[in-house]
């Protein structure tokens, strides 16, 4: 009896043990439900094999190359700033590029110079005007460099800013002495070449008789019956080796010279000998030779310091 009240009773803490147990594990599973607050959803589906996918190659259109940093926002030069073409179709170095951006900073932020747009469509204007072309046409132009119109235009805007930048500081300043000017004459004296003005003119074979193109010739009778053409100054170095001749040909003398079914005729009015021109006569002409490398000078010591004043970054470097 007692091992059987043992063993009741043992039969009893074990079942008692193993609902306590069940209990606590259904407890446990209600709370991690409720925090989840959802069914957890299986992915019952078969897993797919992915193949290797090959990827599209990247071709970069275009990539900054310059950055210039300013007490405003940056000038940001692009690949294909550089690789353009100027709107006459030359193409242009990256220091070219860089120094036109640069000016035009200058120019438009710095020195607030304005190019208001009724400039650039007096250009346009004149453009269409001397050379016969429509807006269309010079659209075209402008395409063929790879411009838009409006792009086309803010080039030509471009321009006439960094022109009145220049102006202001290189133009304004340079100045010429009359000092220089007589040095200059002195040392290299400026010839006025050998020239002859001459009227040329147009005779018919049948126009005159043996004996009146003789005359012609010999006495210059019978003008009156050629075709005159204006008569124009010729200096020596502009006459064809063909006609050296008439250098050497007197002020009224007349020289007749077959022309295919009618004869040429050529007559001197007037000759000059070389000789050296007076300082009035050259000094403008002086004076631009030297203005010239001066302005040069100035222009690239402008340019440099306008460059010296910018961080720049040559992304291409990097």
């Amino acid at each position: 009896m007692k091992i059987m009240y043992k063993v009741v009773v043992l039969a009893v803490f074990f079942c008692n043990v193993l609902v306590a147990k069940s209990e606590k594990n259904s407890a446990k599973k209600v709370v991690v439900d409720t925090a989840i607050d959802k069914k957890p959803v299986l992915n019952t589906a078969p897993e797919k094999k992915v193949d290797n996918v090959k990827q599209p190659e990247l071709t970069t259109v275009n990539k900054i190359a310059f950055i210039v940093y300013t007490d405003t926002d940056p000038i940001i030069i692009t690949q294909l700033d550089l690789d353009r073409k100027s709107l006459d179709g030359r193409s242009r170095t990256s220091d070219e590029v860089l120094l036109e951006r640069i000016l035009y900073y200058e120019a438009t932020v710095a020195y607030r110079i304005p190019v208001p747009d009724d400039l650039v469509d007096k250009h346009i204007a004149s453009i269409k005007e001397a050379h016969g072309l429509s807006e269309a046409q010079i659209a075209d132009l402008f395409k063929k460099e790879g411009y838009t119109f409006e792009e086309g235009k803010e080039q030509l805007r471009i321009s006439y800013a960094i022109q009145n930048l220049e102006q202001q500081f290189i133009a304004g300043r340079l100045v010429v002495t009359e000092k220089e000017i007589q040095e200059f004459y002195d040392k290299h004296p400026i010839k006025e070449a050998a020239a002859v003005r001459i009227k040329k003119g147009i005779l018919k074979k049948d126009e005159l008789t043996e004996k009146e193109f003789d005359q012609l010739v010999n006495n210059g009778l019978h003008q009156q019956r050629i075709e005159w053409g204006n008569p124009y100054w010729l200096q020596e170095h502009e006459i064809a080796e063909a006609k050296k001749f008439i250098m050497d040909m007197q002020p009224g003398t007349i020289k007749v010279i077959p022309a295919g079914n009618d004869y040429e005729v050529i007559t001197v009015l007037k000759q000059t000998q070389e000789r050296n021109k007076t300082l009035d006569e050259c000094r403008k002409e002086i004076a631009d030779q030297i203005r010239f490398p001066k302005y040069q000078k100035m222009l690239y010591e402008f340019h440099k310091s306008v460059l010296d004043k910018y961080e720049i970054v040559d992304m291409n470097s990097k």
